[in-house]
């Protein structure tokens, strides 16, 4: 039954204040579906132009800390990464490589962003800078 018991479970008073809550959550995840679609959409249409030649160890390296941060969130839901790796029928070193792809454009992200924050200078430590240098970027694309 959705009654205020019901909302109370979920830490409201009532149906409307869950039902508000419920409808700020939709559209707060829809912003940032949204936010990270366009971000997609502005590194994708910057990395083509980028003239960088991205040594094999900085690529390994970075598909190995995607490898330590997955491995970390399978931990939290009780697996571990090998387990994971024997079910899909893949070695550690398998699944680094396939991650090669996604390491090579991480660092030519962070590239893009590491010359903006320079030619801007901004300061890179600021805990905002990633917004900021998006918003650049979306702008300079847009104008």
């Amino acid at each position: 039954v959705l009654d205020h018991n019901f909302a109370q479970k979920f830490g409201h008073n009532n149906m409307s204040d869950l039902k508000n809550a419920i409808e700020l959550n939709l559209n707060l995840e829809l912003e940032q579906e949204h936010r990270r679609s366009v971000e997609s959409m502005v590194f994708d249409a910057l990395i083509p132009k980028l003239n960088a030649n991205i040594p094999n160890t900085l690529i390994e390296r970075e598909a190995e800390r995607i490898l330590f941060d997955f491995s970390e969130q399978i931990k939290k839901q009780g697996l571990n990464i090998e387990l994971y790796l024997k079910n899909i029928g893949k070695t550690k070193e398998e699944f680094t490589k396939e991650m090669w792809p996604q390491a090579t454009k991480n660092i030519q992200i962070g590239f893009i962003m590491g010359q903006v924050i320079e030619k801007n200078k901004w300061d890179q430590n600021d805990k905002k800078i990633g917004g900021k240098v998006i918003n650049y970027l979306i702008n300079k694309l847009t104008s």
